[in-house]
């Protein structure tokens, strides 16, 4: 079997072998990404399996998904964050794409207001086909402090954010597509209430059907900021999400319980939310 597990070849088998290979691997995948089990279908009764033991349909079906992708999971707009995460569970991550991350080419950021910089992450992303790709594009432009300070910067500053927040959203919706168009999944991530939301370019992606929108209060997984006494206290950072994973919608719609006190993320505390927990 070659591409699954990771891009790892495994040697002469069987047919029966290698139809059981194939579960176990994506019966570790699964149980690594939180996923349940998959639904297994009457057992065959043909000799293709050696055994006579295994759904056909079902090992097909596993064939078709592992070619559709190579990676587990690639993130862009962030620095090793969950990819990093990834390998320490067993997962086979991508590129983590971020302007802290150097394009290998060149050895400069991966700065995505250059076009340049764009189609080579679309072509790395295009062979990588991870299973998951996480956006979580720059919120500057569309955040209610940008908005308040707007009138009291230089109309060409204002100009240029505005236009850069434009084209960083617009290039996680065609990466997100392209997910889309070919059997895989994404999740984008911005604050639940950046004016993003209200954007052509997310209510365009809303409208397909296969989308789902989800919002969750990030104290109720786990994140905390400091506090003025020295302490740490929760911190709400009420985050929404789309996502085409209902099992990932799922799992990402908690609301805050009301059964602790938060601290705001201001006063340099909104580096804190970059970071995020683990549910």
């Amino acid at each position: 079997i070659e591409g699954a597990g990771g891009g790892q070849v495994v040697g002469p088998m069987s047919a029966g072998e290698a139809d059981r290979r194939l579960l176990d691997i994506d019966r570790e995948r699964r149980q690594a990404m939180g996923l349940p089990p998959r639904p297994e279908g009457p057992p065959s009764t043909g000799s293709a399996n050696q055994g006579g033991d295994m759904d056909i349909g079902m090992i097909a079906n596993l064939a078709i998904e592992y070619i559709k992708y190579n990676k587990d999971v690639s993130e862009v707009y962030s620095p090793p964050r969950v990819c990093s995460t990834a390998l320490k569970v067993g997962l086979d991550p991508g590129t983590s794409f971020d302007l802290t991350e150097v394009d290998p080419i060149d050895r400069k950021p991966w700065d995505f207001v250059d076009p340049q910089k764009r189609e080579r992450a679309r072509d790395r992303i295009n062979r990588e086909k991870p299973f998951l790709l996480i956006g979580s594009p720059p919120c500057r432009s569309f955040n209610s402090l940008f908005a308040s300070n707007m009138s009291r910067m230089d109309p060409e500053q204002v100009k240029q954010i505005v236009a850069e927040g434009r084209i960083h959203m617009e290039f996680c919706i065609e990466l997100y597509r392209e997910q889309l168009r070919n059997g895989r999944y994404f999740l984008h991530e911005h604050p639940a209430y950046a004016s993003s939301w209200q954007t052509d370019i997310i209510e365009g992606m809303m409208k397909d059907p296969s989308v789902i929108r989800v919002t969750a209060d990030q104290c109720m997984y786990g994140l905390e900021t400091r506090t003025d006494d020295g302490g740490t206290a929760p911190a709400l950072n009420p985050t929404r999400f789309l996502t085409n994973s209902e099992p990932m919608a799922k799992l990402l719609r908690r609301r805050c319980d009301k059964s602790h006190v938060h601290q705001a993320l201001v006063s340099g505390r909104c580096a804190d939310a970059a970071f995020y927990p683990l549910p």
